[in-house]
């Protein structure tokens, strides 16, 4: 993925999905669901390397 086109949509993409799952998780967090967060929590974290993975590169690029 050299392209930083992909790089930015990808990352987008992870934002809409962090910003969606707070909202879930809030959601639970109101309506009692606590058994759900968990989930969601793990959704998260796995959200939030995927936009870590993605952006790496681009951190090493400047670096050099």
């Amino acid at each position: 993925m050299k392209n930083k086109g992909y790089q930015l949509f990808l990352v987008a993409i992870v934002l809409v999905a962090q910003l969606s799952l707070v909202t879930n998780a809030r959601t639970a967090l109101l309506t009692g669901h606590v058994a759900l967060l968990g989930w969601l929590a793990v959704a998260s974290a796995l959200s939030f390397i995927v936009a870590c993975v993605v952006v790496a590169p681009r951190w090493r690029m400047r670096a050099s």
